[in-house]
């Protein structure tokens, strides 16, 4: 398949609506609606979009499930889930989960996306919308569709397009990838790179305080990374991360290490 047809411009109606529908409903709706989406993509739709539309959706239920720390069905976190069942093509696990879903919300349980701290929320951002860059510089565009899916799940909360500061970004973010205007996409990773750069612990953490911060960081970064490809990056140690935030992390473990020999 060509980069048009595996990367190229999104105008399907099963797109556009993505940047104005996460409105008073709950979010086991939110992922039950992207899951029932997914699977049903092929009915009456031409492969390629299908394709695309259903990789969206798993990375749109994906994104929702670690945003809100979901409990999963098999996995501790939904979103592991999620992520195998899209990584094997284990169609029958997105059913289980949606079934599962759909007894929680008879059951009246609901998950609220918890209210973390304000350092995790961007390198996630970054860390999910660098992946889907790459993938989509490696003309992968299955996996572009999948990330994408999973940045808008994971920005659930910044739908309004002039919510400052991550609402016009998500909004450029799904504009881009419905256009394929790399500058669009450009902007928004740019915008999200500043907002890391100011989250950044060494400006305002103890040198301890921070390399905790550095380490959860991460390995949620990986985490994002690897959704989708959780097995097959099993064994792989890589976490792309902006240069500077590997460089005060080495130096917050150094100043540990030098207080440590003083002593």
């Amino acid at each position: 398949m060509g980069w048009a047809a595996a990367c190229g411009p999104h105008s399907d109606p099963w797109f556009l609506e993505q940047r104005v529908r996460f409105r008073g409903v709950t979010l086991n709706s939110l992922i039950a609606e992207a899951l029932r989406k997914a699977l049903s993509a092929g009915d009456g739709i031409e492969l390629s979009v299908a394709s695309r539309s259903y990789a969206f959706h798993c990375g749109e239920a994906g994104g929702l499930a670690s945003a809100a720390g979901v409990p999963g069905v098999r996995a501790p976190e939904l979103w592991d889930d999620i992520s195998d069942a899209y990584e094997t093509g284990d169609v029958r696990l997105l059913w289980d989960i949606l079934d599962e879903l759909e007894s929680r919300r008879r059951r009246g349980e609901d998950h609220q996306a918890p209210c973390g701290p304000d350092e995790m929320e961007a390198p996630e951002f970054d860390a999910a919308l660098g992946e889907a860059l790459r993938s989509k510089n490696a003309n992968d565009g299955l996996r572009y569709s999948l990330m994408i899916g999973f940045m808008a799940g994971l920005m659930f909360r910044h739908q309004d397009p002039e919510e400052e500061p991550y609402g016009p970004v998500r909004d450029k973010i799904l504009r881009g990838y419905e256009t394929g205007s790399d500058h669009l996409l450009g902007q928004a990773h740019g915008s999200i790179g500043f907002a890391v750069r100011m989250t950044d612990p060494a400006s305002f953490a103890s040198q301890a305080e921070a390399r905790r911060i550095y380490q959860a960081m991460f390995q949620r970064m990986r985490r994002v990374q690897n959704f989708g490809l959780r097995s097959v990056r099993a064994g792989d140690p890589a976490i792309y991360a902006q240069r500077y935030l590997w460089i005060n992390y080495r130096l917050s473990s150094q100043g540990d290490a030098a207080a440590s020999e003083d002593a």
